[in-house]
């Protein structure tokens, strides 16, 4: 960011100095991997700061359309058009299935008044996206169900596939659905009651594929959940201030909870006295963190948890 930023304060010298080749030599440094389109890519994350690159990458977005399917031009863009007409049909033509990777189109499309947008008309898209002779069954990775499920967690239609998923594994079956599309949905619709088994069971299902991969993606999903329902946090925090709750769990839960609300006088007490405990050991006990998406001893996640007030967004 400190060489981007170098980039767009001199952006009119440069400009001048290279004239049509400016565009061309970026492209050709290791940064920008030869690509003109990677490269308007890193230069959106700046592109703020100076207002000739601005305009220039706009009419570069004007003249190739194709430069929104960089994450970093559709970030600039959807920040720059906020309540345009085209926006929505912008971000749902990029809710990509194809990928294991969460598109940026349903994380935005998921917050529509943060773009200027009418929920009830962003809700009513993203439904249409559904066929009526596909909803028995369940779609197994889906942009669409993603942002739906973020959005408007109340909908019909979220309640009706984590319904099915309810049923199915009442019956011995998996899931059947993606992680990536699965967080979203399973966070938004399980009924309180259910949070702490569903949180059990994700994370040993997690820690048996003994991958990070998808930390990021379940992490969001809970917090999620946890800004919005107060009872969820209940939930949680009646878990971490059970004296039968060990200190591993009761911190990784506890980080889960800091990221979403500020934590309160009476869980902070509770996880100031596992610290004392922690420390009195030689050897502390190793928690993993989904919201960093790492290992990490109990005693510096709950410093960490302690020093924090209130919690940063995902």
């Amino acid at each position: 960011m400190t060489l981007l930023s170098a980039i767009a304060d001199g952006w009119p010298a440069l400009r001048a100095h290279f004239g049509d080749q400016l565009l061309t030599r970026l492209s050709e440094d290791s940064l920008f991997n030869h690509d003109n389109g990677m490269t308007w890519n890193y230069l959106a994350l700046v592109a703020d700061r100076q207002q000739l690159l601005s305009r220039e990458l706009a009419q570069a977005v004007a003249d190739q359309p194709r430069l929104l399917d960089n994450d970093g031009v559709l970030a600039w863009y959807a920040s720059t058009h906020r309540g345009n007409d085209n926006l929505t049909d912008i971000l749902i033509s990029r809710l990509d299935d194809g990928t294991n990777a969460r598109t940026l189109a349903s994380m935005l499309l998921a917050d529509p008044r943060d773009l200027g947008l009418a929920p009830d008309a962003v809700q009513e898209r993203l439904r249409s996206l559904f066929r009526p002779d596909r909803l028995w069954y369940l779609p197994y990775q889906s942009g669409a169900l993603e942002a739906l499920s973020d959005g408007f967690p109340e909908d019909d239609l979220v309640r009706k596939f984590w319904g099915m998923i309810a049923d199915a594994r009442k019956h011995g079956e998996p899931a059947g659905m993606y992680p990536r599309t699965y967080y979203p949905l399973a966070y938004a619709a399980v009924p309180t009651e259910g949070l702490l088994d569903l949180l059990a069971l994700d994370t040993r299902r997690m820690a048996a594929w003994g991958d990070t991969y998808f930390d990021t993606q379940f992490s969001r999903s809970i917090i999620r959940r946890l800004r919005r329902d107060a009872s969820a946090r209940a939930e949680i925090a009646a878990f971490i201030l059970a004296p039968e709750t060990a200190d591993a769990p009761a911190s990784c839960f506890a980080s889960l909870t800091a990221a979403a609300f500020p934590v309160s006088d009476e869980l902070a007490g509770n996880l100031t006295t596992r610290l004392t405990q922690q420390l009195l050991p030689p050897a502390p006990d190793i928690t993993h963190d989904y919201v960093s998406g790492s290992d990490i001893p109990v005693p510096v996640l709950l410093l960490q948890i302690l020093h924090s007030g209130i919690g940063a967004n995902p």
